[in-house]
């Protein structure tokens, strides 16, 4: 069939490849993991949310963005170039909290680092003064 000429290519397949022979070019020997990348933030208690499940990082990335690789067996962390965490992946919605245990403070220890807080406007307001009616 291939050494046969064929109308919609105006060719015959087997010189075709002779002739592209040349010009290919081996397959790379490493091929990077294909991944799902996300963006987020890191919430006050130090974990990151994906797909219903929150994973750990270390305490002092409370409030930071970071960038959130998503594999089809682990999830990687990275605040920045030399600091990357790595989970195992848990099934979609689980509702889980996932923490490493070098993420968990010391026992009867509370974690020295400070933690941010929003300075937020009075949720309330002064009652305006009502007049006051006087008996007669």
């Amino acid at each position: 069939m291939n050494s046969t000429y064929k109308k919609h290519i105006r060719a015959v397949p087997r010189e075709l490849f002779a002739l592209e022979r040349l010009r290919l070019k081996p397959l790379p020997a490493w091929i990077p993991e294909v991944y799902r990348l996300h963006q987020r933030m890191v919430d006050i208690e130090g974990y990151v949310a994906l797909h219903t499940n929150r994973y750990s990082v270390p305490v002092d990335w409370i409030g930071r963005r970071v960038e959130v690789r998503e594999t089809k067996d682990k999830i990687e962390i990275q605040r920045d170039a030399r600091n990357l965490v790595t989970h195992t992946r848990i099934a979609d919605a689980e509702n889980r909290r996932i923490m490493l245990a070098q993420h968990r403070p010391p026992r009867g220890q509370a974690s020295n680092v400070p933690i941010p807080i929003r300075k937020r406007k009075p949720s309330w307001r002064p009652r305006p003064k009502w007049p006051t009616m006087s008996r007669r």
